[in-house]
């Protein structure tokens, strides 16, 4: 369903389908019902605005503004009513009334990088070969790991960016562009949650379309 909804986006916004906008504006809805995910989804509408859509910057807020409508009225519910997973601390963290806290998980979504770039089960989860508690070795690498993930990606990037076209065609490299984008700002939305696979389904979409390029 969330991956079907940013499709009936890009068919909007790339074929002029007209359809795709009251599905995609109908979809967010429904999928902020159900739970945070869809604030993952939104991720990937927002890169591909900043970073693959035609037209003018005006062309593009105005894009924005339909999936926005349902975030800012889930956001605002999320808040005033009570929902969501903020309650649940100290296991979830609130980016709204603990932003210092949340900035501290960062590293669990550079850890989730990890284990989709590289495909290893252990950085997914608390458990695993690589547990995430302050007396093991892992834990006082953290930050060497982070930096070695952004050489990684900066690496990616430069080689889409310099590659030939008979490599990389520029349809692909126009997609991966907001695709990686998109699934690395994915984990904004679960940023505050505990490690783990589950977690790595919506930034996989993007992942997996590099895998195959």
């Amino acid at each position: 369903h969330l991956q079907g909804l940013f499709l009936a986006y890009l068919r909007y916004r790339e074929e002029g389908y007209r359809p795709g906008l009251p599905l995609a504006f109908l979809g967010f809805a429904v999928g902020l019902a159900g739970g945070e995910e869809a604030l993952q989804v939104l991720a990937y509408v927002l890169a591909y605005e900043l970073c693959a859509a035609k037209g003018t910057w005006m062309d593009r807020a105005r894009a924005l503004l339909v999936p926005s409508v349902p975030a800012a009225l889930y956001l605002l519910c999320y808040k005033l009513l009570g929902y969501g997973t903020f309650r649940m601390a100290p296991n979830y963290t609130d980016p709204f009334s603990e932003p210092l806290q949340w900035l501290k998980h960062g590293f669990s979504a550079a850890r989730l990088s990890l284990a989709l770039l590289f495909g290893v089960e252990g950085f997914a989860g608390e458990s695993g070969s690589f547990k995430l508690t302050p007396d093991t070795r892992f834990y006082n690498l953290r930050w060497l790991l982070v930096a070695l993930l952004a050489a990684v990606l900066l690496g990616l990037f430069a080689f889409l960016a310099r590659a030939s076209d008979r490599l990389v065609s520029r349809a692909e490299r126009r997609a991966l562009r907001f695709l990686l984008v998109g699934a690395l700002l994915s984990f904004a939305p679960v940023i505050g949650a505990v490690p783990g696979p589950r977690l790595l389904v919506i930034p996989g979409v993007g992942v997996a379309a590099l895998v195959a390029v």
